[in-house]
């Protein structure tokens, strides 16, 4: 099941043309296979300093709102990029973790977010978090982090073609 689901990813990830609407179909793909209620893809701003939210489901406008601009270090996604390694936060509900209090106050009780790296330059994060499950099994983190994988290869093909195109 896990391999189809993976070939249905690259599938959706393979034919993107907008990554927006890339991300939405591939989390409404791997959602209710992996109990995940939310996503958010964060990627680097021009100066280096900050991640910008580029897409996210699973929260309303007024939350996207308040996490447009997270500083590297900051949160769960900003210690990621600034770290460039995946991380992990279980039981996130009964936790008093400081970098753990913007998904906390979303509901979310379990959280993987990885670092979408092309080579060594980072490009953003990608996060996924559960309302329902309080930890991730190592081999749904592994599918993460090829999720990932797949995603930075993404947004490398649209920016090559968008430079082809200039």
């Amino acid at each position: 099941t896990r391999l189809r689901l993976l070939w249905e990813a690259a599938e959706i990830v393979l034919v993107a043309a907008d990554p927006d609407q890339m991300l939405h179909r591939l989390f409404a793909r791997i959602a209710p296979e992996l109990e995940v209620d939310a996503y958010f893809n964060f990627m680097l701003e021009e100066n280096g300093r900050a991640l910008r939210l580029m897409s996210c489901a699973g929260i309303d406008e007024v939350e996207a709102r308040a996490m447009a601009k997270i500083e590297l270090g900051q949160a769960i996604c900003g210690r990621v990029a600034e770290q460039r390694r995946p991380l992990v936060a279980n039981a996130i509900q009964d936790s008093r973790e400081p970098h753990e209090q913007a998904v906390r106050d979303l509901g979310l009780r379990a959280y993987a977010c990885n670092p979408l790296l092309a080579g060594d330059r980072l490009l953003g994060t990608l996060g996924f978090g559960s309302r329902t499950r309080d930890r991730f099994e190592a081999d749904e983190l592994e599918f993460f982090e090829t999720i990932a994988r797949y995603v930075t290869a993404a947004y490398q093909q649209l920016r090559f073609v968008e430079e082809l195109r200039e």
